[in-house]
């Protein structure tokens, strides 16, 4: 009886509402499967679908609810036996009347969803058709939950929304006034921002953000594309200059800010030139990571009427970008040795960094929240080793001080 699977595809949005659907469907007789679908790309459409397969190969017995964006774009794809799919509007009314309780299963920090919709028609992106229009959630109602979250022992709360830094525009308020609320009440040590759009990011924000000592040192902007040309295309109000000003202006309120973004390679438009803008905005910036994606058409879009790139071509733009966003990525976390950070443990035996680094605890790993400084950035995988702040004068680059100091805080080579 109950729920037996729950499956998330996408966004952080949609594992927010996971958690709430698998309240609801828990007191529910039955057996319940839930998956929330994406199609964001068209590889996300097909990640959906082959869950929705899985689910039901593995648990004949079981009802699969299917959710989200796919069933809201392609309604007729769900109208099958043992399956229930509810679209985006039906969701958000059920959803209305189920009262999150904090369950991130397996997760270090919990997940508040303050927003859903977006206002923007970027001409690739299917989003704003299937999600709909801004709607910002009240802000007392935010607040109390996040009391739960941080009576429930979560140490790091991730704010997250379909379009996060629009939060309140639709309700004369701002995602600034909702950062100096949450910091006031002092719930936790770490609040993160999932995700900023840059045409977004206003001085109100900024100004918030250099007051809240919780908020982390870690910022996601899109970028989509280094060409003013291409992001003009693409319907992005801001050119490669305001991205750079914003960036700059981030590490004038912060110390070593992580930034990380998305770049769609391969738009329709996107020339030879229009790439290698993109390639030195990434060199520029620096980046601490990019999530990269090759062009993905999605239906009734505007970009989808355009002829698309060779599949060859977009390829080997995408490996051209992967190597100089790599170089960027170990070269800022080069730069984070001798810096003092939080860390909060994760089940997997390692940790994350307020700066959204991956990093292992040299030492008998804490059980919450500690204050460290990072020592050794050699891993090539990607992940820093860090030691309490009272190992603070110890800093090494090679495996053999990484050893002499493991051994010294009582680990294991």
């Amino acid at each position: 009886m109950g729920v037996v699977a729950a499956v998330s595809i996408g966004c952080k949005v949609n594992q927010y509402e996971l958690q709430a659907l698998k309240r609801h469907y828990a007191g529910r007789p039955g057996r319940w499967a839930l998956l929330l679908t994406c199609c964001v790309t068209g590889e996300a459409e097909r990640k959906s679908r082959k869950a929705l397969r899985r689910l039901l190969q593995r648990h004949p017995n079981a009802t699969v609810v299917v959710a989200g964006c796919l069933v809201t774009l392609r309604p007729d794809m769900f109208k099958q036996e043992r399956v229930v799919a509810v679209d985006n509007a039906a969701k958000a009314e059920l959803l209305s009347r189920i009262r999150i309780v904090p369950n991130f299963e397996g997760r270090s920090r919990a997940l508040l969803k303050v927003c859903d919709g977006c206002p923007s028609s970027c001409s690739y992106c299917i989003v704003c058709r299937v999600r709909g229009r801004l709607r910002s959630r009240k802000v007392d109602d935010i607040l109390a939950e996040a009391e739960s979250i941080a009576a429930a022992g979560f140490k790091e709360v991730v704010l997250v929304g379909v379009n996060l830094a629009a939060y309140g525009r639709d309700a004369h308020s701002s995602l600034a006034d909702l950062l100096l609320r949450l910091s006031k009440e002092r719930l936790f040590p770490r609040i993160r921002l999932s995700s900023l759009e840059p045409h977004f990011v206003d001085d109100a924000l900024l100004e918030a953000i250099g007051e809240c000592d919780s908020v982390c040192t870690h910022f996601h902007l899109p970028l989509q594309s280094g060409s003013d040309a291409v992001l003009s295309h693409m319907r992005r109000p801001y050119t490669a200059a305001d991205f750079m000003r914003l960036v700059e202006r981030l590490r004038k309120i912060r110390s070593k800010p992580a930034i990380t973004t998305d770049i769609i390679v391969g738009y329709p438009t996107e020339t030879d030139a229009d790439f290698e803008k993109t390639l030195s905005l990434v060199e520029d910036v620096g980046f601490s990571r990019v999530h990269i994606f090759p062009y993905s058409a999605r239906p009734n879009t505007p970009a989808a009427q355009l002829t698309p790139l060779p599949s060859r071509l977009v390829k080997e733009r995408f490996n051209a970008l992967k190597r100089v966003a790599d170089a960027a990525a170990a070269a800022y976390r080069r730069g984070l040795l001798g810096l003092y950070e939080s860390f909060i443990p994760e089940k997997s035996g390692l940790g994350m960094l307020e700066r959204y680094v991956r990093a292992r605890f040299l030492g008998t790993k804490p059980s919450g929240f500690e204050r460290v400084v990072v020592v050794d950035v050699s891993d090539g995988e990607g992940v820093v080793s860090v030691a309490a702040q009272s190992a603070k004068s110890l800093h090494h680059r090679s495996y053999s001080s990484y050893a002499l100091l493991n051994r010294r805080m009582g680990g294991e080579e």
